[in-house]
């Protein structure tokens, strides 16, 4: 969208033949994520794109099928979808004099396009993380099904009257220690914010560091058992997933990716590797933790103006973080900030309605993490909430649920 409204001819490659829509398609072939009974942990409200409100009817918190007829309506409305080929997965890209050569494989053929700049926008929820804890591999030796990740996780009915341990406890752990809590027997939580084991019904949370698995199913926490008696069943690793450029010579860029996979080093402002100069090569959403849709929208509208000329490249002087921190922003809404600042795309009044209502998005988006469980796995009574939002008043409310009858 910013690249045409720019006057740039865009060719989207997208390798699922289905259509447009990554994750929110809910494909279990090409992008097995969502699972049956996920619900935004934001409300449609922060989560929405600047350009296209999410229709008023309904709650805040919404699923799959909603995310994705929204996407759709945005495809539709801004004639998004001539720009797009379909089931063309990109398999190498490299530079070539002044331009980029791009091969992919459709159905059939592989074929090379070339190309002014790329846009490297393939996401990050397509290959697992597997945190290492100790003992776990040993445990599972005789049966790998004993041990999984929240991509492969549909709902918790394998799970009835079964012993399981979570390791991780951010979105997906906890909602996953919420409802395999409903039907399991115990669950136990790894989580590296605690620093002491605590119980609380069924649901035990236990230190990341110092947590192992024993030989008979034990979960351990500095080599003490943590209940007496409570091997696990299975272990589920809700460690969020990796990095993956495999159709790049990251080194090449002048970056570098974690061997984990965890994050890239040597970026300008999230986006902008050391070569080639003048920039002609981008990566969006790699920033972690942020209302994603309006993050992308702000680099989509700095990087188009990159390619216009108008953009201010002027050194970011932004203090760095230590490597695992790199796409944790101190702020989200100053970096989308800066990035309109820098485009120099929008008149002054433009430009002063996007902060504010960035402002009103920051707000709500404060609102909802204040409402976080306290605890992994309890109540998400934080999705029952409703917003109104008045955009041109820049005003807005919550609407509390009802206080459940005693």
């Amino acid at each position: 969208k910013s690249l045409v409204e720019r006057g740039h001819i865009p060719t989207v490659f997208e390798a699922n033949p289905k259509g447009c829509g990554g994750i929110w398609l809910g494909d279990d072939a090409t992008d097995p994520v969502i699972y049956d009974g996920l619900v935004t942990n934001l409300p449609k409200e922060v989560v929405q794109f600047h350009a296209m409100d999410f229709d008023e009817a309904g709650g805040s918190y919404i699923r799959q099928a909603e995310m994705l007829r929204y996407l759709k309506k945005y495809e539709e409305r801004f004639g998004l979808g001539k720009w797009v080929r379909l089931g063309c997965k990109v398999t190498k890209i490299t530079r070539n004099g002044g331009r980029w050569d791009v091969v992919y494989n459709t159905k059939n053929t592989q074929e090379t396009s070339s190309f002014d700049a790329v846009v490297v926008a393939n996401g990050h929820y397509a290959v697992p993380h597997y945190a290492d804890v100790p003992g776990v591999l040993e445990w599972a030796a005789d049966d790998d099904s004993k041990v999984s990740h929240a991509a492969g996780y549909r709902n918790p009915d394998p799970y009835r009257n079964k012993t399981v341990l979570i390791i991780g406890a951010r979105s997906s752990g906890t909602d996953l220690a919420r409802e395999i809590g409903e039907v399991g027997t115990m669950v136990f939580i790894s989580d590296p914010t605690c620093f002491g084991v605590h119980r609380k019904g069924n649901r035990v949370r236990v230190p990341s560091r110092g947590l192992s698995v024993g030989k008979g199913g034990q979960v351990l926490f500095k080599g003490k058992p943590v209940l007496d008696n409570a091997p696990i069943d299975s272990v589920v690793y809700a460690t969020g997933y990796k990095y993956t450029f495999p159709f790049l010579d990251l080194s090449s860029l002048g970056l570098t990716l974690d061997p984990d996979g965890k994050y890239v080093t040597g970026l300008t402002l999230q986006m902008i590797p050391p070569h080639p100069t003048p920039p002609s090569i981008f990566f969006t959403g790699l920033p972690m933790s942020v209302a994603p849709f309006p993050l992308v929208e702000a680099q989509s509208v700095f990087l188009a103006s990159i390619l216009s000329g108008t953009a201010d490249l002027s050194p970011d002087t932004t203090p760095k973080r230590k490597p695992r921190l790199t796409h944790f922003l101190r702020s989200q809404w100053e970096y989308c900030k800066d990035l309109y600042r820098r485009s120099n795309t929008y008149p002054p009044k433009k430009l002063a309605e996007t902060f504010s209502r960035l402002d009103v998005v920051q707000q709500l988006y404060n609102d909802r993490s204040e409402r976080s469980p306290e605890y992994p796995g309890d109540p998400d009574d934080f999705r029952r909430v409703q917003y109104e939002v008045d955009w041109k008043a820049r005003t807005w409310k919550s609407i509390e649920p009802p206080a459940a009858k005693l």
